[in-house]
């Protein structure tokens, strides 16, 4: 059986943002998406345990985080599964990636988030690649989760750190950089470089929301890595 790709969404964990990719895609690789349930404020040890219980059985695979989901990415690749053939990581973070927030946490819930998210959230994810069609994809898939799985989730963005555990990591990685990132830091992906310097880091001029804003880009991207690591002795 063909190896797969298992993709772990950003932070709205319906996985419905990642069509954009799929289609790219073009059923060239078989996927297998992961999704967290949209009411339910889980953290990241619960999801890990969601998305380990996900891997495929019984024939190759490679992971994908994307954003919010690098860690749990990191932490199973960390774990050296049966089947693991390699690990991606798409504009994320092993560790809080705006330190100067956190102090801030406490009072996460007091602010509007639902609000906030419908303005702020496309400008970060697409920037200037905003187009009608990605804004109801992020318009639809915001409605399916609930501000207090949204908040649980930042909480737990800021306090997660994986460091040790990349470090750890033995099959090979490539890290995907949104060169136009406004969301997260550039040390974000320097600090992933620093950790796991054995990894690819390969760079697409786009904003946060790479996959969706170049999906033909990403999708041949990582294409080329799944055969690469399908293809080692």
């Amino acid at each position: 059986m063909p190896i797969s790709l298992v993709l772990l969404p950003g932070m709205d964990g319906t996985g419905d943002m990642f069509g954009p990719l799929l289609e790219a895609l073009d059923r060239a690789v078989n996927c297998v998406i992961v999704r967290y349930p949209p009411t339910e404020p889980l953290g990241y040890a619960a999801l890990t345990s969601l998305a380990r219980a996900a891997l495929p059985r019984d024939h190759s695979y490679v992971v994908l985080g994307e954003s919010f989901s690098g860690p749990i990415a990191v932490t199973l690749a960390a774990e050296r599964h049966k089947g693991l053939m390699g690990l991606i990581v798409c504009a994320s973070f092993v560790s809080n990636p705006m330190p100067w927030v956190r102090p801030l946490a406490p009072l996460l819930g007091g602010l509007p988030i639902g609000p906030a998210l419908r303005f702020f959230g496309p400008r970060k994810l697409f920037g200037g690649y905003q187009t009608h069609a990605l804004r109801e994809l992020f318009d639809a898939t915001a409605d399916r989760v609930s501000t207090t799985v949204l908040l649980a989730r930042i909480r737990d963005a800021l306090e997660i750190d994986v460091s040790t555990l990349l470090a750890s990591v033995d099959v090979p990685t490539m890290y995907i950089q949104a060169t136009k990132d406004t969301l997260l830091p550039e040390a974000a992906a320097e600090r992933f470089s620093c950790l796991a310097p054995k990894a690819n880091v390969v760079k697409i001029d786009a904003p946060h929301g790479v996959l969706q804003c170049e999906p033909e880009l990403a999708a041949r991207t990582i294409l080329e890595f799944v055969r690469s690591v399908s293809q080692a002795p």
